[in-house]
């Protein structure tokens, strides 16, 4: 009996020692494999780069001016002309984040990401100026800028450039937003057209984990950082899998903007056909093709945005990261891992569970 015992023992130290074996074989192929190329290559001129620019010639803070004085406005705007014009010019051109991660060592400032941000409240103050002196044409052009800033400024980066720049198209949406019921017809039109734009050219998420799997090990440079990052992997293989929840929060949060520009747009289209036919449309068909160019799928499921006219108005909204229709009840802003309950509207709060994993 001891000697079967024995046996059986040996056995299974042999087993694991193999299992154990045959793990880091792998995990020093996968190390030890050359990094993959960046995904495109990047533009020239590149307008990343002018955004970069235009950060060096923000003048004041953005966020200490009082929006409420037209006075400190005018001031703010004056002296970020250039900021304002480099930032333009950025938009004119293809735009691609540099992929300086994918050499050796890795380039990664979180300062620089910073500054994009507030280049977005640059632009945010020259619309709410717009928004104060009656200049409609001027506020739409603006937030529609700051929206495209947005999705441009995370083209081809990690997730946390992606981030950045969601809280900045974040922005322009509700921005657009507050200003619906000033716009005519043709504003409207406008802005339909050119988010539905701005929702096509969208690089899928998935993109994004290729990108993130090279800087990570980009950013190894010894055989202490190679031994850390396999057993990381090695923990996430029988225990929490800390990627995998950033992958699900990182999806959810861009998700819900993808959503929001959706909404915005829809109702956009609700709007003018109400200002041009004095009533409401029955549902969204109505407004295919002469409002908008197909019916607006919600990202968080297989159906359409939900419509239903109320005996006020009408209610436009998205199920939410639950799936699920919530008649209507509106979402709760979510600080974890757990899947937030209620429906997505323009207004919705953000997700901020995703930053605690970073």
């Amino acid at each position: 009996m001891a000697e079967r015992k024995f046996k059986l023992g040996r056995a299974l130290r042999i087993a694991a020692a193999v299992m154990l074996l045959a793990l880091m074989v792998y995990g020093a192929i996968q190390l030890s494999r050359p990094l993959p190329p960046p995904p495109l290559p990047l533009p020239n001129p590149n307008g990343y780069d002018d955004f970069i620019k235009a950060t060096k010639y923000i003048v004041g803070d953005p966020l200490k001016v009082n929006t409420e004085k037209t006075e400190e406005l005018v001031a703010f705007v004056a002296q970020n002309r250039e900021a304002i014009r480099l930032t333009r010019t950025g938009l004119s051109r293809r735009c691609y984040v540099p992929n300086g991660y994918y050499g050796s060592p890795a380039v990664f400032s979180p300062q620089r990401l910073m500054d994009l941000k507030r280049l977005c409240w640059v632009l945010a103050a020259e619309g709410k100026l717009a928004e104060k002196e009656a200049h409609i044409d001027d506020v739409i052009r603006t937030y529609l800028q700051t929206i495209r800033y947005g999705e441009e400024i995370g083209r081809g980066g990690l997730m946390i450039d992606k981030l950045v720049g969601v809280a900045c198209e974040h922005d322009g949406i509700l921005a657009l937003h507050r200003n619906l019921s000033r716009l005519s017809p043709s504003q409207c039109r406008e802005i339909i057209h050119a988010l539905e734009e701005i929702d096509q050219r969208r690089e899928p998420i998935e993109t994004v984990w290729p990108r993130e799997a090279a800087f990570e090990r980009a950013m190894i440079t010894n055989w202490k950082e190679r031994l850390s990052l396999w057993k990381g992997k090695l923990t996430s293989l029988f225990g929490e899998n800390r990627t995998k929840k950033q992958r699900l929060l990182f999806t959810r949060h861009v998700k819900a903007y993808e959503a929001k520009t959706r909404l915005l747009f829809t109702e956009a289209a609700v709007r003018s056909y109400h200002l041009e036919n004095a009533t409401l449309p029955k549902n969204l068909g109505e407004l295919v093709p002469q409002y908008l160019k197909s019916l607006p799928q919600d990202p968080f499921c297989t159906k359409t945005m939900i419509y239903r006219i109320q005996s006020q108005g009408f209610l436009l909204y998205s199920v939410g990261p639950d799936g699920v229709d919530d008649n209507g009840k509106p979402l709760k802003e979510s600080t974890g891992i757990d899947i937030p309950m209620g429906d997505l509207f323009i207004d919705s709060p953000s997700f901020f569970a995703f930053f605690s994993f970073l």
